[in-house]
């Protein structure tokens, strides 16, 4: 934990005070905040797996980014936010759900940047394996509603509205999508801008037959 960040820090685990992702205040979080989520197995073999997704759509600052890191085990094997049969924080959009087990900045289609930018900004996601976030494994609606199927393109993670993201140290396996950041002008202007993607690691992911799913789609 970064000592200079004056934010709160959330740890999710098992053993520690947030059982799940899903029990952050995810909408709550200020600048500096840190949420470390752990892998506690001890063997080697079993890393502590979330079937859960979430949104990160705080506003940070450069000197006081908004964190979400994972906590290896001893020997270096990542916790796991597995998309199938998965729940979430009741308060995401819908929008924002069907297309990615980790959202990165604000959901949906709308987001015309002016020139001045009060969106999230400044986050920081890293240290992850992500998977199964695609057809034709499901998840449940933030409405309580069971069995959704994932989009067929959905993504390990995703950025929509945002600004000085940092994607980093994330190992995306079989989603449509591995890494996708999505700037869509059809209708408006959809603001993502100073992303960094560094040291991710993206294999088994995209759709057979299709011509949309990628590993890294910009």
């Amino acid at each position: 934990v970064d000592p200079a960040l004056t934010g709160t820090t959330y740890e999710v685990g098992p053993s520690h005070a947030y059982k799940t992702i899903g029990s952050v205040h995810w909408t709550s979080l200020k600048e500096g905040s840190t949420v470390r989520i752990h892998n506690e197995d001890t063997t080697g073999g079993n890393p502590t797996t979330y079937h859960e997704y979430f949104q990160l759509a705080a506003q940070g600052k450069r000197t006081q980014p908004v964190r979400v890191c994972g906590v290896p085990d001893s020997r270096g094997n990542l916790p796991v936010i597995d998309a199938s049969n998965s729940t979430g924080d009741s308060s995401l959009r819908s929008k924002s759900v069907v297309y990615a087990a980790i959202t990165v900045g604000a959901g949906g289609w709308a987001g015309l940047y002016t020139g001045t930018w009060n969106g999230p900004q400044y986050l920081i996601v890293e240290g992850l394996k992500v998977q199964n976030a695609k057809a034709p494994y499901t998840y449940t609606a933030p409405s309580g509603a069971p069995g959704v199927k994932w989009d067929g393109g959905a993504d390990c993670v995703r950025q929509f509205r945002g600004m000085d993201t940092v994607v980093r140290g994330i190992d995306a396996f079989n989603c449509g999508n591995g890494i996708l950041s999505d700037f869509n002008a059809n209708n408006g202007y959809l603001a993502v801008s100073n992303s960094l993607y560094e040291g991710n690691h993206l294999h088994n992911n995209g759709v057979a037959g299709s011509y949309s799913g990628h590993q890294f789609y910009i």
